[in-house]
């Protein structure tokens, strides 16, 4: 009774501060409005579930301010626990900002109620507001509703992560989504910014956090050595879009359900958002704009584009693509234009449809290499798309651009041979829709990311490196450890010890020269350490391979994971490994058989990821007494092996000028072999084309 009267007399206070009380009706609630259903409730909740593909029987999240609408949410769901025993258990998180004198006191009541009328178990969380600089105060600064909102979903990300809940229930309702779509029109976010706020998505403003963002959480104390794809993370699910907030009123008041109400709310100078509020409640818009009249153009504009996604899937799980997880690129062969619509392209609305379709699976195939965790604007991909499959929309040019940039990827067409023919002498073919996709490189304007990794750090947390790779690395050395792109400073560095000891460190420089087209060698992570003198040691590529390269570093161990992508109906066949594509890419047909085997035992030295256990043995596997090469465990190790030579050469039979550049360390990946027999062996030829 204590705290309630404490309560009451601050809502007194609160009355003389804001001329309105802390808990209370909202003002101009129709009373014909009718309660939420639990049937209605359940519909909506399962249609979620179904679509989203999410599990009905894990443990839930409610996210609860104590306003009408998350105490409406969280009746909803105790009684359908009540109702059907194997329905998902829900624990409520209530976030105490501590931005007014009471909060704590109002959190505490919150808590209470739904412990003793609906029976929900709850947990406070206080929010920790970092230090402000002398004289001033973080919390009366501008971004106070920024911070405020980081810190809070933080805060509910970590808590879910603790409990091990992957689906945090909140409760935007429909007045939310009417707003969102007039602040969206008044912006300028058209098409795709008008389906407004989703039923499910990741938690936002948790980038970072591993266990929360888009990755499992899921950590043992041995490091595992393969290089696998994350999943999981925490999703926001929002069952109520689809009611207005005079209905969720209807249904605590039926239910006889209390609530608090933060006055900050009705503030319209406080957020543009409370100025729409205020507009729409004060105001008779025109019918269009009305809260009925939005929330159906948002279904309305969902409805089209989830078809459009629904083609863009099946057009995605039809293409062939290699999506080499260790230096984050993507060789894909696009469909035709034809193939963007079910029917003949023949009317303006036929090829605008194509088009949608089109910039749906380009951003599809992007989000498998991006940097960028943004949701995608079709603003951003117009250009690819208008490249690719409408080049008559482009100013004309002599030919098609060879390459463009989306979201922060690099898409080059692909000039060689087809990488994906099982012929055995395809031809080239400029236009045959094949692309390669990578991280667009780093430049002046574009920094790249740089981790330090203090000493005796026993790796215990993962780091997200450029939003792609997840990585922990244990450092028992008495110096730190930098994760950090490398530049063409490092790849000097690394030739000048390659030639005052080729034997030494022949097989870091072969790793450096491995990896395939030149430009992704400076945007995948590697390590380094401060030697002696204060340079850069290379300790290798975590991605690429599963220890240091270098001698004298025992004890750095690494584990790396990829950034969770979705492969679709793709199986893990379409994995590749910065082996396969490099040898794919350049070298290996240039090679006799002495060349091959001193490459082979340097690239063993390397410990790959692209080997298999028993390539990984040694320098040959005994078969009958007598050692031999290994068995190529993919499709690019076996076209290296299985040269078919005509008669045998001695080296300097052949053309120099190409056959010796790997090993005088030159970037054969422009040059042509005239005496390849196998066209699709030759050296693609794209680069130099850039």
């Amino acid at each position: 009774m204590g705290l309630r009267n404490a309560l009451r007399l601050r809502g007194f206070l609160s009355i003389a501060r804001f001329g309105q009380n802390w808990r209370r009706y909202s003002k101009g609630i129709n009373g014909a409005a009718k309660p939420v259903s639990q049937g209605e409730f359940l519909k909506a909740w399962e249609s979620i579930y179904t679509k989203n593909k999410l599990n009905h029987n894990e443990p839930i999240g409610i996210a609860v301010s104590g306003g009408v609408d998350s105490m409406a949410l969280a009746s909803l769901v105790a009684d359908e626990v009540k109702r059907d025993k194997a329905f998902a258990k829900p624990m409520a998180f209530i976030v105490d900002h501590k931005l007014r004198e009471g909060s704590s006191e109002e959190a505490a009541w919150v808590a209470e109620q739904l412990e003793q009328k609906l029976g929900i178990q709850s947990q406070i969380l206080p929010l920790q507001w970092p230090e402000a600089p002398k004289g001033g105060d973080t919390k009366d600064s501008a971004s106070m509703e920024t911070d405020a909102r980081v810190l809070r979903y933080q805060a509910l990300g970590l808590a879910c992560k603790a409990h091990n809940i992957s689906s945090l229930l909140v409760a935007h309702h429909g007045d939310d989504q009417a707003e969102t779509i007039l602040l969206r029109l008044i912006s300028g976010r058209w098409r795709s910014g008008l389906r407004g706020i989703l039923p499910v998505g990741s938690i936002p403003e948790c980038v970072g956090l591993h266990g929360v963002h888009k990755s499992s959480g899921q950590l043992i104390r041995k490091f595992d050595a393969g290089l696998r794809i994350e999943s999981g993370g925490v999703e926001l699910v929002r069952p109520l879009l689809m009611f207005e907030k005079e209905r969720l009123i209807a249904t605590c008041k039926e239910r006889d359900i209390p609530w608090v109400e933060d006055a900050t709310n009705t503030d319209m100078t406080l957020t543009s958002r409370n100025a729409i509020r205020f507009i729409m409640e004060t105001r008779t818009l025109p019918r269009a704009l009305s809260k009925p009249g939005l929330i159906a153009l948002s279904a309305r504009m969902n409805t089209r584009l989830e078809a459009h996604e629904k083609l863009a899937e099946s057009l995605f799980n039809a293409c062939k693509l290699k999506l080499d997880l260790e230096t984050g690129s993507l060789m894909v062969k696009l469909p035709p234009k034809s193939a963007l619509l079910d029917r003949p392209i023949k009317t303006i609305s036929d090829e605008n449809s194509a088009y949608n379709t089109a910039t749906l699976l380009l951003h599809r195939l992007i989000q498998l290499v991006t940097p960028k965790d943004a949701k995608y604007s079709i603003t951003d991909v117009s250009t690819a798309t208008d490249s690719i499959y409408f080049p008559e929309k482009s100013p004309p040019k002599d030919e098609l651009p060879h390459s463009f940039t989306a979201q922060l990827v690099w898409i080059r067409r692909w000039n060689g041979p087809s990488w994906f023919s099982t012929s055995s002498s395809p031809e080239v073919d400029r236009h045959s829709n094949e692309f390669l996709l990578s991280r667009l490189p780093y430049s002046k304007t574009l920094f790249p990311p740089c981790l330090t990794i203090p000493p005796s750090s026993p790796g215990a947390s993962f780091h997200l490196f450029d939003n792609r790779y997840w990585i922990r690395i244990a450092n028992p050395l008495s110096t730190p450890l930098i994760l950090r792109p490398p530049n063409l400073e490092d790849k000097q560095r690394i030739n000048a010890l390659w030639k005052k000891n080729k034997f030494e460190f022949g097989h870091l420089r072969t790793l450096f020269q491995m990896i395939q087209p030149e430009d992704l060698r400076y945007t995948i992570p590697a390590v380094f350490c401060k030697g002696e003198g204060g340079e850069e040691v290379f300790l290798g590529f975590p991605s690429v391979n599963r220890e240091p390269v270098v001698k004298g570093y025992k004890g750095v161990e690494w584990e790396v994971r990829y950034k969770k992508v979705d492969l679709g109906e793709h199986s893990e066949d379409v994995l590749g490994s910065a082996l396969e594509t490099g040898k794919a890419f350049s070298w290996n047909h240039m090679m006799d058989e002495k060349e091959v085997k001193w490459i082979d035992a340097h690239l063993r030295k390397l410990n790959l990821r692209g080997w298999s256990k028993e390539q990984r043995g040694g320098n040959g596997v005994r078969k009958g007494g007598k050692e031999e090469r290994a068995e190529p465990s993919n499709r690019a190790e076996g076209r290296w092996k299985g040269q078919e030579r005509s008669g045998k050469r001695s080296r300097d039979d052949r053309d120099r000028k190409g056959a010796r550049d790997w090993s005088r360390g030159e970037d054969t990946r422009t040059r042509h072999h005239s005496r390849s027999k196998n066209p699709k062996e030759a050296v693609m030829t794209f680069g130099n084309r850039l």
